[in-house]
């Protein structure tokens, strides 16, 4: 191929003179004249052909007024050739493509695109390629010259119509006639490349499901050619229709009930274009759903669905309309959707007329659905039968404690049949009894069980809870033991369900329910003082603390500091578990007491009152001399007292110290006779204590010890003498702390 390549591009061009011959229609050559220019579309241009386009340059050739060279030439040449901006390899390729119809070869391909490489024209290969043998073979294969062309005379104008695009079925006969204008030698029809039909008729039967984009030409006896297209879409086969489901809300409904007629239907190759409802030839509705009352009787009624194509599908719908009232058919409908899991048969009008005419009652209606075979054999868990019941019964979903009350029950061996008892004599299954017109059962009835308070509590956190009870009496006699199931944990927010049970001389049993409420928030803490005085002329006061619930409350912290800005301790002490009654001493002036409560929470509440004295009593005095400092110099400031050291002046000016304990004072006696042996030896001495015998003797600075006869029984003791501070000041009150 590379030495043809090379001789390719040493042939001249040759001009040869226009011949004339005579001119007549040959079909064939025709079709073949498009398929040349349609070749150099694809392959020069890169598109399909535009019809304009393709009707000129062919009827050019059927009129053999251009060659097939010159064909070449004019796509090649073309400005929208020029402008694809293709490599000099694509270029050899096309040209190979287009002029030869094939591939290049590896010789020829290195060839041209070397000598493009090197500078030369594009036009030379373009000579080399139509001057070719190669071509003049491929052009001859069309019917076509390379170079001959003859003179002729306008052709008569041509217009060709394929017609409207259509769609149809898959498998559907296309019959299609072509019309066209003037005296016209041909006809074909063409999808792409592949050709359809040699005639005007086009008639076909296979085409795939899908778009086809069909042309027809014509060509007149000018050999004018002229093409139209057509769109065909071809669908898939017709299928019918499918209805899911045609149905009334129930096979059997009551004389005067609205019954609800539904369907679905769906079309896999379209969309439902139509409902239609009849019975017999009588039309019902043209809906897909509607409702319909119906007169009692046996009714079958036909659903026809049709698609947007016309193909259809049909349902049948049968129901049976009996006697009786809408509650009494809506009771016994329950009990076979809720006991039996599907819906009544005929046996529901039986039903049905024994509850209208009072022949039996609901309980027994009831029981005949729970003890049948039918229900029985379904071997139900203790689970299962107790939320049937409650759907059966009471037409709902359990309550979380009434559900676990009857479960515990049956799982504790408590029979099915008593656990029916408990809803056939229920209040709530009475009641809807009573609202479907039918007797609800013999007329017994379970305990009565009242709630002693309200049966719905809210407390905060930690606060204290004490169950109030219920209780029950049976139905026309006396009293009956209450069971109570649950129990309330304050310190655990959340719901807690109380159940009091009763259960009566025959077997039947009732419960009610209290509901416990415990809040995540704890309770404020709040400081109240019951009898706070502002102005006192003891020496003592009892004050009344309460500071929320011990639950609530971790600690209550009084501190006392009298005018002089001392501490004094206290004592104090709890009533009924909340912290109440503090025993607290007084002296002349203000009394501040500071009141602190600490919640779990760590939250601290402070109240702060003052108590004042204003009595001659509590006038300062030097209490103690340096001597008896002395003797007590070691004495530790220990907080806790039992007794108390006071001193004032008396009437004559003496100074006295005493002793109390309370309000009571034990020991009183003159200042200058006091030293610390003999003063807290004298203390004793005037106790409740019997005797006391022996030598005292020292225990430390301040402290003695000694021995002493209780009802015949020796004991030791003593006692210590202790400051509030570890500084001992001028005026001050001392406190005696008892150690046996």
């Amino acid at each position: 191929m590379y030495h043809k390549a090379k001789q390719m591009m040493i042939i001249l061009l040759l001009i040869t003179g226009i011949q004339s011959y005579s001119f007549g229609i040959d079909c064939t050559q025709a079709y073949n004249a498009q398929k040349f220019v349609k070749r150099f579309y694809k392959e020069i241009l890169g598109r399909t052909a535009d019809s304009g386009g393709l009707n000129y340059w062919t009827s050019k050739l059927i009129r053999q007024e251009l060659s097939a060279s010159d064909i070449a030439n004019g796509f090649i040449n073309s400005y929208e050739f020029q402008h694809r901006r293709v490599t000099n390899p694509e270029y050899v390729t096309l040209m190979y493509r287009a002029i030869l119809g094939r591939e290049p070869d590896p010789g020829g391909f290195n060839f041209w695109r070397r000598w493009l490489d090197q500078g030369h024209s594009r036009n030379d290969i373009v000579r080399g390629f139509v001057y070719s043998a190669e071509f003049a073979s491929l052009a001859r294969s069309y019917g076509l010259s390379v170079s001959q062309r003859v003179r002729r005379s306008p052709g008569a104008s041509l217009s060709v119509n394929a017609g409207a695009n259509i769609t149809v079925g898959y498998g559907t006969q296309v019959i299609r006639d072509a019309s066209a204008s003037g005296s016209i030698s041909c006809y074909w029809w063409q999808e792409g490349d592949t050709k359809l039909s040699d005639s005007k008729r086009l008639s076909k039967g296979d085409f795939a499901q899908g778009t086809h984009n069909l042309t027809v030409t014509a060509v007149n006896t000018d050999g004018v050619s002229a093409t139209s297209g057509m769109r065909l879409t071809v669908t898939a086969p017709n299928n019918s229709p499918i209805i899911d489901f045609a149905k009334a809300n129930a096979p059997y409904v009551a004389k005067q009930q609205n019954i609800y007629f539904s369907s679905s239907a769906r079309d896999s190759d379209g969309w439902i274009a139509s409902y239609t409802w009849k019975e017999g030839n009588t039309l019902i509705s043209n809906s897909r759903n509607f409702n319909k009352v119906l007169t009692p009787g046996v009714h079958t009624l036909t659903l026809t669905v049709k698609d947007n194509r016309g193909a259809t599908a049909s349902k049948n719908v049968s129901i049976t309309v009996l006697e009786g009232n809408v509650q009494i058919m809506n009771y016994v409908t329950r009990f076979y959707v809720n006991v039996l899991d599907r819906q009544p048969d005929i046996l529901i009008q039986g039903w049905v007329n024994s509850l209208a005419n009072h022949s039996q009652n609901a309980g027994e209606v009831a029981r005949g659905f729970i003890e049948s075979t039918e229900f029985t054999e379904k071997h139900v868990s203790n689970a299962q039968f107790v939320t049937i019941l409650y759907k059966a019964f009471f037409n709902r979903d359990s309550d979380t404690g009434g559900y676990n009350h009857w479960l515990n029950k049956l799982n504790s061996g408590t029979s099915r049949k008593f656990v029916l008892n408990g809803f056939i004599y229920a209040g709530e299954f009475v009641n809807l009894a009573h609202s479907a017109g039918v007797i609800p059962n013999d007329g017994r009835t379970g305990p009565a069980i009242t709630l002693n308070g309200v049966n719905t509590i809210t407390l905060y956190r930690y606060d204290a809870y004490s169950d109030a009870g219920a209780t029950a009496r049976e139905y026309r006699g006396g009293t009956l033991p209450v069971h109570t199931e649950g129990s309330v944990n304050t310190s655990v927010p959340g719901v807690y369900h109380i159940v009091y049970s009763a259960i009566d001389s025959i077997g039947l049993e009732s419960s009610a329910m209290r509901t416990v409420t415990i809040r995540s928030d704890e309770r404020p803490v709040s400081i109240s003082v019951q009898n706070t005085l502002s102005n006192v002329t003891q020496d003592h006061i009892t004050l009344r603390v309460n500071a929320g619930s011990a639950l609530k409350v971790v600690a209550v912290n009084l501190t006392h500091k009298n005018a002089y800005g001392y501490a004094v301790p206290f004592s104090g002490y709890k009533e009924s578990g909340i912290f109440k009654h503090y025993n607290i001493p007084l002296i002349k002036g203000d009394n501040q007491i500071e009141i602190k409560a600490t919640a779990r929470n760590g939250s601290v509440v402070t109240k702060t009152i003052t108590i004042h004295t204003s009595t001659s009593d509590f006038t300062p005095v030097s209490l103690l001399s340096y001597d008896f400092k002395n003797d007590i110099q070691d004495a530790l400031p220990w907080q806790v007292a039992d007794m108390f050291i006071d001193a004032y002046l008396d009437d004559r000016g003496e100074k006295v110290i005493e002793l109390v304990e309370g309000n009571n004072k034990i020991l009183s006696m003159l200042y200058a006779n006091v030293n610390a042996t003999r003063f807290l030896k004298n203390i004793y001495s005037n106790t409740d204590k019997n005797s006391i015998s022996g030598e005292t003797h020292p225990m430390g600075d301040a402290s003695v010890t000694f021995n002493y006869t209780d009802n015949g029984q020796t004991h030791q003791g003593g006692f210590e003498l202790l400051p509030v501070t570890t500084t001992i000041p001028t005026d001050s009150i001392w406190f005696i702390h008892m150690l046996y």
